[in-house]
């Protein structure tokens, strides 16, 4: 330091000047730093970003994948169970069909012994009908052949007339008219008459066994007709119940897996809709929060730089204070010594010769 440095203040703008570089230089570095802090955290929010966005586009990727072979999997599944659950109740339709035939055929072969019997009571209902006719004359000198053969074949009639006969012959025997000509006429007149009240008692039990025989096999025939009819009317209704069964079970078999499937359809797009959805809300959230995070980090940045500039600033400002009040006390000290140097000269006599030498 000269001996006039006092007079100048330039030992003060010195300080002032290292201490304004140093905290220049001080502000430079926490600019610096806040910069390269700043931008190694744009760039890690902005890769953060990238990367949650990624994995949310990733996930909405495999998840769209995975639906969407779900959905046709499903389809077939449900269609497969639906062409499974058509042919077990087919199948049981001709299980059914088949029990309810088996028994309808066993109903109606239960009448078969009565059908049998009426088939036996028509047979000789038609015997005696067609010997009848014979008998009266209905069926030609042929029928009435056949009714005298089958009248004078009967036991009843040769009986009677044999006994008949021989009654006779004892009698004209023991008359002593044997083998006369009345006896002959006698004879006759006993043969004639006993076939004609014999052939009126065969006419009369063919009428007989005509009308029994009739109404056995119209009987027969009418509990045969109505129990088979009975059992086919009944396996008949049993057969349209188990086919309307069926149907109905068939249709609902079809509008349940219809409804599933659409059920499945409309779930895929829906998911596919919400999938989406969530997705944008995530992308949209994502961006939300990392434009938020960038807007934070800057702001801190701005504000680290600002406090800093803030607490720097008064020092900073000091130092031209510093500066400025060393120019002065400078000045000042220069003038008090011109002063005390023009008041002491004054006293010596040598203060104007000393002046003019400064």
């Amino acid at each position: 330091m000269g001996l006039f440095d006092i007079f100048t203040g330039d030992p003060y703008k010195e300080s002032a000047q290292k201490q304004q570089q140093y905290l220049q230089g001080v502000t430079d570095n926490i600019m610096r730093s806040v910069g390269a802090t700043q931008a190694q955290g744009l760039d890690a929010l902005r890769s953060g970003q990238a990367g949650a966005t990624q994995a949310v586009q990733g996930g909405i990727g495999q998840a769209r994948t995975d639906i969407n072979q779900f959905s046709p999997q499903a389809l077939q599944f449900l269609l497969s169970q639906a062409g499974s659950g058509r042919a077990d109740l087919i199948g049981a339709q001709g299980g059914a069909l088949d029990a309810l035939r088996s028994g309808v055929q066993g109903a109606t072969s239960a009448f078969d012994p009565l059908a049998a019997a009426a088939g036996r009571y028509g047979a000789a209902g038609q015997q005696a009908s067609q010997a009848s006719a014979d008998a009266l004359g209905l069926n030609g000198p042929e029928g009435v052949a056949r009714a005298q053969s089958s009248f004078q074949a009967g036991p009843g009639y040769q009986f009677a007339l044999d006994q008949g006969l021989e009654s006779l012959l004892r009698n004209a025997g023991a008359s002593g008219m044997a083998a006369s000509g009345n006896q002959l006429v006698d004879a006759q007149k006993f043969g004639i008459g006993q076939a004609n009240q014999e052939f009126d008692k065969y006419r009369s039990a063919l009428a007989g066994r005509e009308g029994l025989y009739a109404p056995l096999e119209s009987s027969a025939l009418g509990t045969v007709g109505q129990g088979r009819s009975a059992a086919e009317l009944t396996g008949g209704t049993g057969a349209a119940n188990i086919i309307t069964g069926t149907g109905s079970r068939l249709a609902d078999l079809s509008s349940t897996t219809g409804a599933r499937g659409a059920d499945i359809i409309r779930g895929q797009g829906t998911s596919l809709a919400d999938l989406a959805a969530r997705g944008g809300l995530a992308e949209s959230g994502i961006a939300q929060t990392g434009g938020q995070n960038i807007a934070d980090l800057l702001k801190q940045l701005t504000q680290i730089g600002a406090t800093s500039q803030t607490q720097i600033a008064p020092t900073y400002a000091k130092s031209f204070d510093t500066a400025a009040a060393g120019e002065m006390g400078g000045s000042q000290n220069l003038w008090n010594l011109i002063g005390g140097l023009a008041s002491f000269g004054s006293q010596t006599g040598t203060g104007s010769s000393f002046l003019k030498s400064l």
